[in-house]
Order: structure tokens, then C-alpha cells, then sequence
């Protein structure tokens, strides 16, 4: 509920509440729980759904892999792709480029802060450079 302190409709709180908990049924299962109780995974899922409460057209995302487990990282995408799916434009900041591309409808990878290329996520990951420089080689076929 701490997303929609800027909402100035409140009569509409219950709603959005719903709409978050459906799109990340945990949050619905642990709603009266205190966030700092929820492991990180968990947490980014209350984030996540905080910034949904508003039903923004944009959500800015900086790095939300950060210090989580693999497990988690497959987590964080997967509820990304759940906010896309819904209808939420994501511009990502991440330095897992091959797991934001893979997801992504459009590129762009920095060098040093520097574009140094930018494009269709397709076309990016397909390009041999690209790939041995910055994503971590080809994957396997």
C-alpha cells in the first residue's frame, strides 16, 4: 500500500492491491507480513509490486539482480517478463546483458559508459562481437 501514497483517488487502493496481488501471488500470500522478514527474492517481489500499485506506463529498473542467488536472478526475470506481460513498459539497467537481452524488444550495451551498440535484443545477441565481448561468449547451440 506504500506505492499508492501518491495516488489521489485512495477509493481506488483496493483495487490496485488486488491487481498487485494477482500479478505476484506472493505478495497476496505474505501481505500482512513486515518486509524485512522476506528474503531478497521476496523483497524485490513487495518492490516490484509497490511500483505497480500506481498502474505507471514505465518502470525503471536498476540492476534488480544484484546480489541474489541464481535461483533469485531467474525469479527477478521471470517477474519482469510478468510486468511486461501486463502491460508495463521496463527500461532495464543490467549487467546480466544476455539475460536482459534475451527478454528485451530493443538493446543498448554500454562500454565504459559509451553506447557501444544498440539495436533490436534479436540482432544484438546474435552478433558474434558482441557476444565474445560482452555477453559471455555464444551459448551453446
Amino acid at each position: 500500500m506504500l506505492g499508492a501514497y501518491s495516488l489521489g483517488d485512495q477509493s481506488v487502493l483496493p483495487e490496485r492491491c488486488e491487481y498487485v496481488k494477482e500479478i505476484f501471488p506472493l505478495v497476496g500470500e505474505r501481505w500482512k507480513d513486515t518486509a524485512g522478514l522476506l528474503s531478497g527474492g521476496q523483497q524485490k517481489q513487495v518492490e516490484f509490486a509497490r511500483a505497480l500499485v500506481i498502474r505507471p506506463d514505465v518502470v525503471l529498473l536498476d540492476e534488480p539482480s544484484m546480489g541474489l542467488d541464481p535461483k533469485r536472478v531467474t525469479t527477478i526475470f521471470e517477474q519482469v517478463d510478468i510486468m511486461r506481460k501486463a502491460g508495463v513498459a521496463v527500461l532495464l539497467v543490467e549487467q546480466n546483458a544476455r539475460r536482459a537481452l534475451e527478454m528485451a524488444d530493443i538493446g543498448c550495451v554500454l562500454d565504459l559508459g559509451r553506447v557501444f551498440a544498440t539495436g533490436p535484443a534479436r540482432e544484438l545477441l546474435a552478433d558474434p562481437k558482441l557476444s565474445d565481448l560482452y555477453l559471455g561468449g555464444r551459448p551453446a547451440a
